[in-house]
């Protein structure tokens, strides 16, 4: 630990940026085409300082801060762009305020922490009942499936503002087309699974292919989750009831996890994670539709 306490205080530079950047005013004022700029530019330049700085092992801290100030530069500019435009200003935040926003985000935030009990944690579980290297293919084929799913963010952020108070024909064609392009990622991402396996992770380590191909349905589950959770239950200030699908279904991950991982490994944790996810997506899904019905 004390041998890297250097490394965790510069990533913490790194969680102050990513804490300030106001992606939440961008997104509401729907000028994501800024932050995109900004952000494309930046890491840009830091992948080109990474580059030429970073040669060996020995540069663990000097690539670790040229990563944090790939968060922490986005966020210095942006703020003081939106405040140049008056966007925003400062003011003094009473306490009552500061207490009545906790409280209002309090299960959104339980929310994401119950969303790490089946994500973060399965490559702690896995790493107790397989070998490293198989636990190093799985991490590996999770990143790619995640890089492919993190298509679906900027359509999800560029029309959230618009569906909170979208009415229902609004609403069910952005669905539609969103669910369409999950689908399609989701297919694309198993039918080119071997070749990203290849390209990424080179010939000797084809398990990582089919790793993501099984895989590759949680996109498509996951749109379901965005459009009826997030577009639907979030945006009509329904985050108890956003919350509590989050919580029990990670429960209920952690019920079903440790033996699928025991007797099937690495195809247990993914059978884990879609048997979830897909909960979840489903039961956001019932509530919506129980919804629309009592309104009808």
């Amino acid at each position: 630990y004390n041998s890297y306490i250097n490394s965790y205080l510069i990533c913490y530079i790194g969680l102050i940026g990513n804490a300030y950047y106001p992606n939440w005013l961008f997104q509401g004022l729907e000028k994501l085409k800024d932050i995109s700029i900004v952000t494309l530019v930046t890491k840009i330049i830091v992948f080109s300082i990474t580059l030429i700085f970073v040669k060996g092992p020995n540069d663990l801290n000097i690539a670790l801060l040229i990563y944090s100030l790939s968060f922490v530069i986005p966020t210095i500019i942006l703020t003081f762009y939106s405040y140049k435009v008056n966007e925003t200003k400062f003011c003094k935040v009473s306490k009552v305020d500061v207490y009545k926003s906790l409280k209002e985000s309090v299960p959104i935030f339980i929310s994401n922490i119950s969303t790490s009990l089946y994500t973060s944690l399965n490559s702690l579980i896995l790493s107790r009942f397989v070998p490293i290297e198989l636990v190093g293919m799985y991490y590996s084929s999770e990143r790619i499936r995640v890089a492919l799913q993190s298509l679906l963010n900027p359509i999800s952020q560029a029309v959230y503002p618009r569906v909170c108070n979208a009415g229902q024909d609004l609403f069910n064609r952005y669905s539609s087309v969103f669910l369409i392009f999950g689908f399609c990622l989701s297919v694309a991402c198993a039918i080119f699974s071997v070749f990203f396996g290849d390209l990424y992770f080179g010939y000797k380590f084809t398990m990582s292919s089919k790793y993501l191909t099984l895989m590759s349905p949680l996109i498509f589950i996951i749109s379901f989750g965005v459009v009826y959770g997030q577009w639907f239950l979030v945006a009509k200030n329904l985050n108890k009831v956003f919350s509590k699908i989050y919580i029990l279904s990670s429960l209920f991950h952690l019920i079903h996890v440790f033996p699928l991982v025991y007797f099937f490994g690495v195809w247990g944790v993914i059978a884990s994670s879609l048997i979830t996810q897909t909960i979840i997506s489903s039961s956001m899904l019932i509530f919506y539709m129980k919804r629309k019905k009592n309104e009808a």
